[in-house]
């Protein structure tokens, strides 16, 4: 049976949407200290590998994928800063 890889966890909305865009998932999750952190599933190693390799995105795919992860950050936060 294979293990499964515990996700990977991010503060950056730009970075989790540019995740997003390639297909991983994004969950969005407030912390102890009441930020918003993003928990990734999938190969993000992989992933930030291509992004930093300069591989190819859509960049109507990424904006958004960010304008999402953005959306949920003030969802989380009941519509307040």
């Amino acid at each position: 049976m294979a293990k499964e890889k515990a996700p990977t966890i991010l503060e950056d909305a730009v970075i989790a949407g540019i995740l997003s865009a390639k297909g991983l998932v994004v969950t969005p999750q407030l912390s102890d200290s009441n930020r918003v952190i993003y928990e990734i599933s999938g190969d993000v190693e992989s992933a930030l590998r291509e992004v930093y390799a300069n591989a190819p995105v859509g960049s109507l795919d990424v904006l958004r994928a960010i304008k999402a992860c953005r959306s949920m950050i003030f969802t989380l936060r009941g519509g307040s800063r």
